[in-house]
């Protein structure tokens, strides 16, 4: 008799590994990275009441255009996935082309990887005056 239960224990107990070790491995390829941007603009004048159009891609990769004032700006979107490319553009409201004596920015874009701490990964922090500026960031890990 105790021959015949060891005779099914160890099919039974291959079975029960190899159903497991297969469903571990499924659930692991199906398990894929969040991505979080947060966009940040810090600007500065010496007028009042100045506007910054600002453009960035939103979680479906839409240009999303915001009207800020100046001073300090930051917005969170995700998830998004790896290849996804992170864009801000920033403009003067109202600029012609012209030079811009008074206006200074500074862009920066961060990343958060499955809700971890945020990281820098793209700035420009040209002192210069200046009324547009862009950065982009192409999420590759």
């Amino acid at each position: 008799m105790k021959t015949y239960q060891n005779n099914l224990r160890l099919p039974l107990i291959a079975s029960l590994l190899t159903i497991f070790l297969f469903a571990c491995k499924k659930d692991e390829k199906e398990i894929s990275d969040d991505y979080y941007i947060k966009y940040a603009v810090e600007s500065k004048t010496i007028y009042t009441g100045v506007k910054l159009i600002t453009i960035i891609q939103d979680e479906r990769n839409n240009a999303k255009e915001l009207t800020i004032g100046t001073g300090k700006w930051e917005m969170t979107i995700g998830p998004v996935k790896k290849q996804y490319i992170a864009k801000l553009d920033v403009t003067k409201k109202g600029w012609t082309g012209s030079t811009e004596n008074h206006l200074t920015m500074t862009l920066s874009i961060y990343v958060s990887k499955n809700n971890g701490p945020f990281s820098l990964r793209v700035i420009d922090d040209n002192t210069s005056p200046r009324a547009k500026a862009l950065i982009t960031h192409t999420l590759s890990e």
